[in-house]
């Protein structure tokens, strides 16, 4: 019983960060268009994803941070005083490699899972989708 089990954990893939994937991939596309990508068009304005960097540490820690920029319409403008704002969203927790999939993870346990081919990694959420790549 004790070789089979040995003989099985050593056959299983295991999931764990994988070094050759450390390091910084920068916002090439958002929604399936290059970036800078205009989001959303309404009656206060037009958000844009500016760019963003995803840094994946070699002991399992990830960081992504997004930028955009929402412009606000005359009307908008004319009530607030206020052009434009720049917006920075960041996300942190873990990350592990099975294969060519990725799962990412945040402190709350929610997460997403990617995949990656030669340079990119790709994810998609319900309402959005994002390729990473390195210089």
């Amino acid at each position: 019983y004790v070789a089979v089990m040995a003989f099985l954990s050593a056959c299983s893939p295991t999931t764990a960060p994988d070094p050759t994937l450390a390091g910084t991939y920068f916002l090439v596309a958002f929604n399936g268009h290059e970036v800078p990508h205009g989001v959303v068009a309404d009656t206060a304005g037009t958000t844009t994803v500016t760019g963003g960097t995803l840094t994946l540490d070699a002991a399992g820690r990830f960081t992504e941070v997004t930028q955009q920029v929402v412009r606000y319409t005359p009307t908008v403008t004319a009530r607030t005083g206020i052009e434009a704002t720049t917006v920075t969203i960041t996300r942190t927790g873990t990350w592990s490699a099975r294969g060519d999939r990725i799962a990412f993870r945040l402190a709350d346990g929610s997460g997403w899972d990617a995949t990656r081919d030669v340079t990119d990694l790709r994810y998609a959420t319900a309402t959005q989708r994002f390729v990473w790549g390195r210089p």
